[in-house]
């Protein structure tokens, strides 16, 4: 006699396997999208860092840079030392529209008159400077979109942050900067629920969810209020 599966065996095989697919997939998914965040972010980090450090050999200390609006310091000090990058205007910035996650509020990318450039990678950054003498100045704001996407809905704290150039610093340091405003460190931002609601909710700030990443060596932890 040959000896087989039965029917009613093989169905319940696959129903098997079904299940834990879809108990597993997401998850999978998630982790998977997670990591690409953490490869653009990173990316984005190493690609400002260099950009600024080179631009200071030409330049000197960039405390003393000339601040004459944002596309002349993104053509000046940034695209040249960004190669294969492209330069975005105020108008085709302000296009792109983000999200907060909690859904009650959304804004353009080129808010305070920003203009932008994107990396031949596909992250695109908007650069929005501000005068080093305010009394309250905290930093020249880099908001950075990750990848654009086929469905144009990008979601701060996901597809969006905002990390701050001080050039009284000279590197892409800064939101540690920006949580001292906010009387934030790491130890607070990575253990303070108050702090992880800032990154959620339209109340909040783009900033504190780039902190807290930050604060977990630039790689996003298993704890982010934001999912993937």
């Amino acid at each position: 006699m040959k000896k087989g599966f039965t029917l009613a065996e093989v169905l319940i095989t696959l129903g098997i396997i079904g299940i834990v697919a879809a108990l597993t997939l997401p998850s999978l998914i998630a982790n998977y999208r997670k990591n690409v965040a953490e490869t653009h972010i990173k990316r984005v980090v190493s690609t400002l860092n260099e950009a600024f450090k080179f631009a200071q050999l030409d330049y000197g200390e960039a405390e003393y840079w000339e601040l004459s609006g944002s596309p002349d310091f993104i053509k000046k000090y940034l695209m040249p030392y960004v190669p294969g990058s492209s330069f975005i205007n105020e108008s085709n910035m302000g296009a792109i529209k983000v999200e907060t996650y909690d859904g009650k509020s959304s804004f353009a990318l080129s808010g305070g008159w920003s203009s932008g450039f994107k990396l031949k990678t596909g992250e695109v950054i908007g650069v929005q400077t501000a005068d080093p003498a305010a009394p309250d100045f905290i930093g020249h704001q880099l908001k950075i979109l990750l990848q654009e996407n086929k469905y144009k809905r990008y979601i701060s704290g996901k597809d969006y942050f905002v990390l701050y150039f001080n050039p009284k610093r000279g590197v892409v340091d800064n939101i540690s900067t920006w949580g001292e405003h906010w009387n934030v460190d790491c130890s607070k931002a990575l253990h303070d629920s108050h702090e992880y609601n800032q990154c959620v909710t339209s109340g909040g700030h783009s900033a504190m969810c780039a902190m807290i990443i930050q604060c977990n060596g630039w790689n996003i932890p298993d704890d982010y209020p934001i999912r993937f």
